[in-house]
Parts: C-alpha cells; sequence; structure tokens
C-alpha cells in the first residue's frame, strides 16, 4: 500500500503544478445563468395545430431582469419549406402571469418578458400554439419540429419532451419516432398515445428536432403529397448512415490527433501509465490457473448459459445467443419440448420434406432463476392456447414484426442476468473501485494538460483493472477450454467418452459459443450409439426410440442460425420505434 499511496500524491501534485504552468485569469467571473431542466409538453389537436407547455429552469449567478426567445415560422427542409404561426404566447411564474411583448418579423416569432432574480432558480412556464404544425400525407401524419432551436447561448443539463396524440393507435407500430439534434439523446414510445425524447447534458446552440409518424386519420391537417410513409423512413436511415460516416470521420480525426501527440508524450500522461500498471500488478492481473488443459470434455459447474456469458465478459450484457442457449437449456432442463416434423410439399417436377422446428412447455417455472422464469413467461405469452407449440418460424416473424417490444423486453432480460452474476461475486470489488479511480485521475490529468489520447487510453485500458475473483477465473478458463474443444469437436478423429453422456449440454454451449453447427454435425454419430443420454426433450422425427434422422438435424441447425440473426436484428433494432437520436436534416 505504501508503494501505491506515494505515486498517487505524486500525480495528484504534478497534475495540480500542470495546471498552473499556464497563464490565465484569476478574476471573479461576471454574472452567468444556465438551465438545470426544460420540460416540454406537446399535445397534437385535431386541426393539425399543436398546444405547447414548456416550463424551463433557469439558475441564475448574479442580477437579471428579462429574457428573450424567438421561434421560426417559416423551415425549410430538404428543399421543402414549411410555414406555420405561432399563437397565444404567454409565460407565468407559477401561477403569476408575466409581462411579455411579442412581434412576428421575417418570418420569425419574437417575444420578451421580464422578472426579477439574484443568485436563485426561476421556472417560467411558456406556453403557446403553434399552427399548421402537423403535416399530412397520403398514408402518414407528421409532426416535425425543433422543439429546442439552435440559438440558446447556455447548456441545458436535462432535457425531456413529451408529445401526446389526439388519441390512442390500435398499435404502438403505427407510431414511429425520431430525435435529430445531440446523438446522446433517446426516443421511445410510451404507449399508445404518448411518446417521449430526453437528453442528458445538451450543449450550448445544439438544437434538439422530434419527428412522430402517426395515423392520418386522426388529424384535418394541411395535406401535402411531397412524402409518404416509405419516403420518410429512407430519409431517416439516410440521416442515421449520414451521422454515422460523420462519427466516422470525427474518430478519424480523434486517431491522427492521438499519433501527432505520440511523438511528445505529457508528462501527465507517463504518471498515469506508471500508476495504472503498479495498480493493474496489484488488482487487475488476471489470477495464474495452472494445469487448465487446452481441451475441457467436461463441465466445470452447472451454471446457465447466460451467467456464464456474463462470467466470461467481466460482467458484461448476454447476447442473444445467450437468449437461445437459455431457451434450449431450459428444454434439456424438461422445462420445454423441442419437436421436428416433416410435411411433404409438391412441387411442379418433384416432391421434397420441409421440416417445421417447435416447442411447447412442459412444466411450470417452479426453482427456475428470474431471469430464466422471464423466458418461460415469455414464450408462455406466445403460445397458441388451443394448440399448445409455438413454431419457430412463427416467432421469428412476431419478433420481426414488433422490435421494439422484443428490444424493451430483451434489454429488461440483460438487466436481470447481470444482476444474478453481480449477486455471485464474479468480479473482484478492488479492480472495481480502481476502475472508477483511474477514470477519476484520466479526467484529473486530462483537464490539467488538455490531454484527450490520455482519455482514450483510458478507455481503453481501464477495463483491465476489473478482474475475476481467484476460483470465478478458474472456472472462467475451464470454460474457455470447453470452448475451444467444441470448435475442434467436429474435427475429432474419435467422439470422447464424456459426449455420450453430455452432448445435450454440447449443444446448449454450442449456441453459446456460435459454433452449435459443428456440434449437430456429430451428433448422428453419437446418437446412434447405445452409449448416448436419450434426449426426452427432442421428439418427434429428429429423434425418436434411438433412430436419428439426419436431415431434421440440419433443420434444426439451419433453424438455429436464422433464429439467432432475427434476435440480433432485433436486439439492436433503434428505427422509428425509438432508440438514439441522429444528426437528422
Amino acid at each position: 500500500m505504501k508503494r501505491f499511496k506515494f505515486p498517487i500524491l505524486l500525480s495528484v501534485f504534478c497534475s495540480f503544478l500542470l495546471l498552473f504552468i499556464f497563464p490565465f485569469s484569476a478574476s471573479v467571473l461576471a454574472k452567468d445563468y444556465h438551465f438545470p431542466s426544460v420540460k416540454i409538453s406537446a399535445q397534437i389537436n385535431d386541426d393539425g395545430s399543436v398546444d405547447v407547455v414548456e416550463n424551463r429552469t433557469y439558475s441564475f449567478d448574479g442580477s437579471f431582469s428579462w429574457a428573450t426567445m424567438w421561434i421560426p415560422e417559416r423551415v425549410t427542409r430538404q428543399g421543402k419549406t414549411y410555414q406555420a404561426k405561432i399563437t397565444n404566447f404567454n409565460v407565468r411564474e407559477g401561477r403569476k402571469s408575466l409581462l411579455v411583448t411579442t412581434s412576428h418579423e421575417d418570418n420569425l416569432f419574437k417575444a420578451r418578458w421580464t422578472y426579477s432574480a439574484l443568485n436563485e432558480q426561476k421556472t417560467f412556464t411558456i406556453s403557446y400554439r403553434i399552427l399548421n404544425a402537423v403535416t399530412e400525407y397520403p398514408d402518414v401524419a407528421e409532426f416535425y419540429w425543433q422543439l429546442i432551436g439552435g440559438e440558446w447561448e447556455k447548456p441545458t443539463d436535462w432535457v425531456e419532451i413529451k408529445v401526446r396524440l389526439l388519441q390512442s393507435v390500435a398499435s404502438r407500430d403505427d407510431i414511429k419516432v425520431f430525435g435529430h439534434g445531440p446523438l446522446s439523446g433517446d426516443a421511445e414510445i410510451v404507449d399508445e398515445q404518448n411518446v417521449r425524447f430526453t437528453v442528458a447534458g445538451l450543449p450550448a446552440r445544439q438544437f434538439v428536432e422530434v419527428r412522430v409518424l402517426f395515423p392520418p386519420d386522426q388529424v384535418n391537417a394541411p395535406l401535402s403529397s411531397a412524402h409518404t410513409l416509405k419516403s420518410i423512413l429512407d430519409e431517416e436511415e439516410r440521416f442515421v448512415k449520414e451521422t454515422i460516416a460523420s462519427v466516422k470521420r470525427r474518430q478519424l480525426v480523434s486517431r491522427l490527433i492521438l499519433f501527432g501527440l505520440l511523438g511528445f508524450i505529457p508528462l501527465g500522461l507517463i504518471i498515469w501509465l506508471i500508476l495504472w500498471y503498479q495498480t493493474w500488478r496489484r488488482v487487475g492481473k488476471d489470477y495464474d490457473v495452472p494445469d487448465v488443459p487446452k481441451y475441457s470434455f467436461d463441465l466445470p459447474s452447472n451454471l446457465e448459459p447466460a451467467l456464464v456469458q456474463v462470467l466470461l465478459s467481466q460482467g458484461g450484457k448476454p447476447s442473444p445467443q445467450a437468449l437461445t442457449a437459455t431457451i434450449f437449456d431450459l428444454a434439456r432442463r424438461g422445462f420445454l419440448e423441442i419437436d421436428s416434423r416433416a410435411r411433404v410439399e409438391s412441387g411442379f417436377l418433384r416432391t421434397r420434406t420441409v421440416y417445421t422446428n417447435r416447442l411447447c412447455l412442459k412444466k411450470e417455472p417452479y426453482g427456475l432463476k428470474e431471469f430464466e422464469a422471464q423466458v418461460w413467461e415469455f414464450l408462455d405469452r406466445r403460445i397458441d392456447s388451443k394448440g399448445g407449440w409455438l413454431d419457430l418460424d412463427d416467432l421469428k416473424k412476431w419478433i420481426k414484426k414488433h422490435p421494439a417490444g422484443f428490444q424493451r423486453w430483451f434489454r429488461g432480460w440483460q438487466k436481470r442476468v447481470q444482476k444474478e452474476g453481480k449477486k455471485l461475486g464474479f468480479m473482484e470489488k478492488d479492480g472495481n473501485r480502481a476502475f472508477g479511480r483511474f477514470w477519476g485521475l484520466a479526467i484529473l490529468l486530462a483537464l490539467g494538460i488538455v490531454n484527450v489520447p490520455l482519455l482514450i487510453l483510458a478507455a481503453v485500458m481501464n477495463p483491465y483493472l476489473k478482474r475475476r475473483t481467484r476460483e470465478w477465473e478458474k472456472e472462467a478458463q475451464i470454460w474457455l477450454a470447453l470452448k475451444r474443444f467444441l470448435d475442434d469437436f467436429s474435427s475429432f478423429k474419435k467422439v470422447p467418452a464424456e459426449a455420450y453422456k453430455l452432448w445435450e449440454r454440447y449443444l446448449v454451449f454450442g449456441i453459446l459459443f456460435g459454433n452449435a453447427e459443428r456440434v449437430i454435425k456429430i451428433l448422428p454419430v453419437i446418437l446412434q450409439d447405445e452409449r448416448a443420454v436419450k434426449a426426452t426433450w427432442y421428439t418427434g422425427i429428429g429423434y425418436q426410440g434411438g433412430v436419428v434422422n439426419t436431415a431434421a438435424l440440419n433443420s434444426l441447425s439451419g433453424a438455429l442460425s436464422s433464429f439467432n440473426v432475427s434476435l440480433t436484428s432485433a436486439a439492436h433494432y433503434s428505427s422509428g420505434g425509438g432508440g438514439g437520436f441522429s444528426g437528422g436534416g
């Protein structure tokens, strides 16, 4: 501990010394203000107008007596011009109406109001109506508006914008939402009538623009043929691509700056690296695990597949493959049954056999962990109550049709798995604490010497300060040895003896590790051997009475691959159903 404390004190001293190397003014700053929060509610009306109520909180440092606000009434986007009008503008402080002067000049609405403030916070309630705010196209209605313009001179800590439709729609899929401006923003569909946009840490002069699409029969708004639902979705997809390209350009510039600075490494960077290395040696370096073979034919424990992935990723989020593996693990344990059924389809020249892979619930989820029961309940809601079976193809179609809903469910499931991993104590607390401390030290040094490369280096290196406990590190290494075995399983000349009793679990973890096809490839050899454990959870033509149908197993392999693709696509869905912001147009 003594060797560690001294360098920390040295680094803090050096960082503060560097702060004072450069000349700066010690004078007290003039009066200032910023916005702790801006909360906006927008109600869409049947005539295409929108009633806006904005609660804007000012934090004043000094004496202030007036404020201004202006709103464009004529907007041009992508070569198209939109004309609106602001009416019924007023400002209140609590229940008190303030004196407001307004004007319309050069397609710009301007407002000015007076008050009295001294070193305090005040919240002004600004309300107005936007006429012609909604545009009606042949197959969709659109509310597209910058509710926070790009001319505000001060930053905002928290922005929340709620938009309410005139009435509820039949399904959330009838609503599309897009946010433009800060890339850190989030857009979500709250329910069938309400949507919400949030931004934390809005910089000065950064606009926030919302775009809400909904059925056109809700409003009697100005008609236009300039867009259709498809053209709007195509435009938003282009915005996303342009935003990604812009981010990549900025990342490239950052890399170039980093490479340029490598020739002159600042003192703060050297100090940080020395401290980081000493701390990594003490709390972050993985424990040595002796005598772990290249291949492990057995499993180190009965840890569930989703938790195995959290363990191997050092507390990271489980992937869609972990969800698929969980479904098959529940089947292996008797909670589900999976079936491959064949049907013959007649073609023009020949007939062919097509396999349908389906599942059903076999017993109640008693004794399951919370995240496993959540999967069981998800499948229970999808299963036809009459037949009791759920086709994997039908499940894929449902996920594809409801990507936003599945994404919300999947994120909640990921959090439950991570919560269970924390309860099991995969990671050492010292490493987690060091992770936080070194981020703080990196920020301190970076502020002192304007060291952007140090922050980039911290983002890359700090995760290595986290370390699994000695017991969990040993188990993790054996899981990795099992993964190596499953990677090479199909190339083994002789089937290991363990495979005959563990092939079901090999399949589950093959799904998790991305090598299920290799495991399924060798299953016909295993299942035809009398030593093989009989699978009660996999029935039908695929495996029955010891007779193995290779075509059915191949069908199961293809279904797994396709199902994982569908899960991955839906889990990363970010189009009109919500998600992050793009740069906009």
